[in-house]
C-alpha cells in the first residue's frame, strides 16, 4: 500500500512539474511588444483597434494611407466612422484640441513627434503594429530607370556606411546630428528636370518627416536623406512643397521624385515607380488629453 501511494505521489509531482514550466496556450508572452489600450481621461475613450472608432470622429491628411484606411473600413460596413480629411497635418491636430474630432490617424512617428511637442494636449492611444508600411522614393512610371539606379545605389551605399542607421537615430532616437557624405561616388546618367540639380517634391509640414525649422528651412528625416542622396550624385538639391494630395500629379514635370514619407502600395505601383524601402512604418491613432 505504502508503494501504491509513493508511486501515485511520484505521478502527482511529475504532473505538477510538467504543468509549471510548459506555457498556457493564453498566457502573455513576456517578450511579445503590444501597445497598450489607453483610455481619454477628458471623454474615457479607450481605443484598442480599428473598430474602437465605430462611432467617433477621425481627422486625418487627404492623400495618406490613413485616408485609404478609414475610407476601407467604412466602405466595407467595418466601422462607421465620421472623416474629416485635410491637407494639412497640423489643423487635423489642432481640430482634435479642439474638439472638433475625436482622434487623428496618422503615422506613428508623426504621432509620436505631436505628442511629444504637445505632451498637454495628446497621447498616442493605440499603433497597428501588426501591419507595417514601407517608405521609399517615388519616381515616374516606367521613364526614370537610370535615375531610380543611382538612387538605390546611393541608398546602398548610405545603409553600407551606417548614415540610414544614424539618421534613424537623430529623427527617432537621441537626436545626435549625423555626418553628411562629402562627394560624389555615383554617376547618374538621368536626364533632370533641372540640370544639375536633384529637384524633390515634398509636403513640408509634416515632422520628423519633413518640416520648415525656425528659419524658414527644411528639415526632416526625408530632407536630410535626399540630401545625402545628392551629394552621392555629384548634384545640388532643391525642394518644391506641395500639398501631398496633389503632389505626384506634378512629378517629373516640376520635380524629379517625390520623398515625403510615401508609402509604397499596390495602387500606387500603377502610376509610379518605387526606390529600395528606406523605413518602417505603422498607422496609429491620437487622442485628446
Amino acid at each position: 500500500m505504502k508503494k501504491l501511494l509513493s508511486f501515485i505521489l511520484v505521478i502527482l509531482l511529475a504532473f505538477a512539474c510538467f504543468t509549471a514550466c510548459t506555457p498556457l496556450e493564453n498566457e502573455p508572452d513576456a517578450n511579445a511588444t503590444a501597445t497598450p489600450a489607453t483610455t481619454d481621461e477628458a471623454t474615457g475613450l479607450t481605443i484598442t483597434g480599428w473598430s474602437s472608432l465605430n462611432g467617433l470622429s477621425a481627422a486625418y491628411q487627404s492623400g495618406t494611407t490613413a485616408e485609404g484606411k478609414i475610407t476601407e473600413l467604412n466602405e466595407t460596413g467595418s466601422i462607421t466612422c465620421t472623416a474629416y480629411p485635410n491637407e494639412d497635418m497640423a489643423v487635423c491636430f489642432s481640430m482634435l484640441a479642439n474638439n472638433e474630432v475625436q482622434t487623428v490617424v496618422c503615422d506613428q512617428a508623426v504621432a509620436e513627434d505631436f505628442c511629444a511637442k504637445n505632451p498637454d494636449k495628446y497621447q498616442v492611444a493605440w499603433i497597428q503594429e501588426d501591419s507595417p508600411e514601407e517608405f521609399a522614393i517615388a519616381v515616374p512610371k516606367g521613364t526614370s530607370t537610370d535615375l531610380l539606379a543611382a538612387i538605390n545605389e546611393a541608398m546602398d551605399e548610405l545603409r553600407a556606411e551606417g548614415f540610414l542607421d544614424k539618421l534613424h537615430d537623430k529623427w527617432f532616437g537621441s537626436g545626435a546630428e549625423v555626418t553628411m557624405p562629402t562627394e560624389k561616388t555615383v554617376d547618374c546618367k538621368a536626364t533632370l528636370v533641372h540640370e544639375g540639380y536633384f529637384t524633390v517634391g515634398s509636403e513640408i509640414g509634416y515632422p520628423p518627416y519633413e518640416s520648415y525649422d525656425e528659419n524658414n528651412v527644411p528639415v526632416g528625416f526625408d530632407i536630410d536623406l535626399t540630401k545625402a542622396i545628392a551629394i552621392k550624385l555629384g548634384l545640388e538639391v532643391n525642394y518644391v512643397d506641395r500639398a501631398f494630395d496633389t503632389i505626384f500629379s506634378a512629378m517629373g514635370k516640376d520635380y524629379d521624385v517625390v520623398c515625403a514619407a510615401v508609402t509604397i502600395d499596390d495602387v500606387r505601383k500603377e502610376s509610379m515607380d518605387f526606390s529600395d524601402p528606406y523605413i518602417k512604418n505603422y498607422l496609429a491613432v491620437v487622442v485628446a488629453k
